[in-house]
């Protein structure tokens, strides 16, 4: 029975393989240099006030303090949790702490720590 699952899962993978190759082989675009004057890319923004879009872009220390401290919290708290779940040897919670602290700490790299050492999210100092 396991050979005969192995055998059906294996049709199924080729033929899906080669539903996808033969779709990418018949794709076919046009040139750009051909389609660049009569291209129409639609695109829609949504109608916002200047003054409203202003008025949430503005800098503050606080809600800058708060973005980075909240982050700075959620790795220590998440990292804290690791440390308690393998110090009590509990390997399920364990893992799902660890997967929680990689991922809060996956966005330390990228626009977060950017905007923080560039003080992007700090108001500027005159």
């Amino acid at each position: 029975m396991m050979f005969a699952f192995e055998g059906i899962r294996l049709t199924i993978l080729r033929t899906s393989a080669s539903f996808f190759i033969r779709r990418w082989r018949d794709m076919t675009y046009p040139p750009l240099s051909q389609v660049r004057d009569t291209l129409n890319v639609r695109c829609c923004r949504s109608p916002m006030p200047p003054e409203v879009f202003r008025a949430l872009s503005q800098r503050n220390d606080l809600k800058g303090w708060k973005q980075v401290g909240g982050h700075l919290a959620l790795f220590a708290v998440t990292g804290n949790f690791v440390w308690l779940f393998w110090a009590q040897e509990q390997w399920a919670a364990f893992a799902l702490a660890l997967f929680l602290h990689g991922t809060v700490g996956s966005f330390f790299s990228g626009t977060a720590p950017t905007s923080w050492v560039m003080a992007r999210c700090f108001r500027p100092r005159p």
